[in-house]
């Protein structure tokens, strides 16, 4: 029984061997010459194929968000201001920008980044700073 067992271990190392040997071959030639079989086979291999459901029901969703919300924490304990409190100061959301901060800014920005939506780049920001000074200030 031992020796069976030790054969059918042995064959299987074999099998997988030449499964994982047939797999490397496959992939050096797909890669070359279609990429998308190459993709296909690779998440094969990674188990990236299965595609899993999950079936919850919408009213699974909210009874499940429910309990989580309703622990032992509320909002008392990490002070969340109530939207009618008169005692939450938001004048310093409201106060200006001042210039060390803009300068801040701006030698923070990183080079070699895309542009934004703008097309302006980071570099342009920064090599064009005191022009634009007074134009960051007043907007």
């Amino acid at each position: 029984m031992k020796q069976s067992s030790k054969d059918y271990k042995k064959e299987i190392n074999k099998s997988f061997e030449k499964y994982q040997f047939d797999m490397e071959k496959e992939l050096r030639n797909k890669s070359e010459v279609n990429s998308r079989q190459y993709w296909k086979i690779l998440n094969k291999l990674n188990g990236k194929n299965e595609i899993s459901e999950i079936k919850a029901s919408l009213n699974d969703l909210f009874e499940y968000f429910k309990d989580i919300n309703q622990g032992e924490n509320n909002a008392e304990e990490f002070n969340i201001p109530d939207d009618n409190d008169d005692t939450f100061d938001t004048d310093i959301l409201n106060e200006a920008i001042t210039e060390k901060e803009i300068d801040d800014s701006i030698r923070n920005l990183k080079n070699n980044k895309a542009k934004g939506y703008d097309n302006v780049s980071n570099e342009y920001i920064k090599y064009s700073a005191n022009t634009f000074m007074p134009l960051y200030l007043h907007y």
